[in-house]
């Protein structure tokens, strides 16, 4: 059992043997800043979470906004901590909706919902700072925590207090790229290279780059 993410294909699910037991579309980094590669294990879910602002984004972002509006922080139910950290508190206008998830990883993704589910509809869902928003945060959650009921998860982020569950066994999760891909039933799927890097690839091989 582990956790997929396919970016190019922008989408994730739990697979289980032959089973996908939840799956969704997924929100991924936009070129600028990707979502990585990478393997680890999932071991806390984390219902009803704080976002703690990445220093890069209060920087570029949030701190010019607040220098033009002091009562920026408050509107969007944000504080400081001591040492200057920014984060919000959870909430239905938290960019990490009512769950994430916590692996370790040197590059600070995370896997969680979002504020703006209406951007699943768009085509290509390369608008993320390079962590994975997915759609049904909480139908995953009960996938990965079978000790609590879907209304115990649901009560729990409603108390509107971040609380972090420990997974009884951590599940891997895989963070992959394929613009190709084959189906179940031998179908071959060819996504968009949005990230350049099967140009890349090409042309340290010494090939002609892809169309």
């Amino acid at each position: 059992r582990h956790l997929e993410v396919d970016v190019a294909g922008m989408g994730a699910a739990l697979v289980d043997g032959d089973r996908r037991p939840w799956e969704g579309r997924a929100i991924v980094g936009t070129p600028r800043t990707p979502t990585p590669g990478l393997s680890s294990l999932v071991e806390h879910v984390v219902l009803a979470p704080y976002w703690v602002v990445p220093e890069s984004i209060a920087r570029a972002e949030i701190r010019p906004r607040l220098a033009r509006d002091p009562g920026y922080l408050a509107r969007h139910h944000m504080e400081r901590l001591p040492g200057g950290t920014l984060r919000q508190r959870p909430g239905p206008d938290n960019p990490l909706g009512p769950a994430k998830l916590i692996f370790d990883n040197p590059f600070g993704v995370r896997v969680h919902g979002t504020s703006a589910p209406s951007l699943f509809e768009a085509r290509v869902r390369a608008f993320s700072h390079g962590c994975i928003r997915v759609e049904d945060p909480l139908a995953l959650a009960a996938q990965l925590l079978p000790d609590l009921t879907p209304d115990e998860i649901a009560a729990t982020v409603a108390t509107g207090t971040d609380v972090w569950v420990a997974l009884d066994e951590p599940v891997p999760i895989h963070v992959v790229y394929w613009t190709a891909r084959v189906d179940a039933d031998g179908t071959l799927r060819l996504r968009p290279d949005f990230y350049g890097r099967d140009r890349a690839l090409a042309r340290a091989l010494g090939l002609d780059a892809p169309s």
